[in-house]
């Protein structure tokens, strides 16, 4: 995206449609168009001048991951499927001494195959819930069901050399990561 793509879009894409939606209700009134700090973006001022139908509250810094549904819930699950893909794979090298040397081994494009995997295996169910704090009626009920419990990883861990004194915690902490970086972010503001 650059900026004048998105000069484009507001001019072509954007307004247009605002001004549909507008006369089919009979209405004519301001809009919010609501962004985040990209550098592609115009600013405040810039956007507003386009039309004074326009406008613009831009986010504060660094909070948009922690507000998009995508970032909060769908790639935090495909993060947790892709770190299952990878364990089933350390547990499949055939000499449990080289683990070391295959995670090594691996290279962007092992990495990107198994992301991809790792996408597909999300369901409408995942991205359903991923909505769930900005709408609630998305919060079905597998609120604290897992593919994979703590303990099952753990399992799993033991069979792997250098993994034997692993604890439930560490493995909790593992797969949590990136909920607690955004918890993390969530504090600083």
């Amino acid at each position: 995206m650059t900026r004048e793509l998105y000069k484009q879009w507001i001019t072509t894409v954007f307004l247009p449609s605002v001004r549909k939606f507008q006369n089919e209700r009979g209405v004519k009134k301001k809009v919010l168009l609501v962004v985040d700090n990209a550098r592609c973006h115009l600013s405040k001022e810039e956007t507003e001048l386009i039309d004074d139908m326009i406008i613009v509250q831009n986010l504060p810094l660094n909070v948009t991951s922690l507000i998009q549904p995508m970032d909060q819930g769908v790639m935090q699950k495909m993060k947790q499927l892709y770190k299952k893909s990878l364990l089933r794979e350390m547990l499949l090298v055939e000499d449990k001494l080289c683990v070391l040397k295959f995670l090594k081994e691996r290279n962007i494009l092992h990495c990107c195959i198994q992301i991809s995997q790792a996408w597909s295996e999300l369901t409408s169910t995942n991205i359903c819930r991923a909505w769930r704090k900005l709408i609630p009626a998305c919060d079905i009920d597998l609120e604290n069901k897992k593919d994979m419990s703590e303990d099952d990883i753990l399992q799993i861990l033991y069979r792997l050399p250098g993994f034997q004194n692993i604890t439930v915690d560490q493995v909790s902490s593992w797969l949590e990561v990136d909920s607690m970086i955004a918890q993390n972010l969530v504090v600083m503001f």
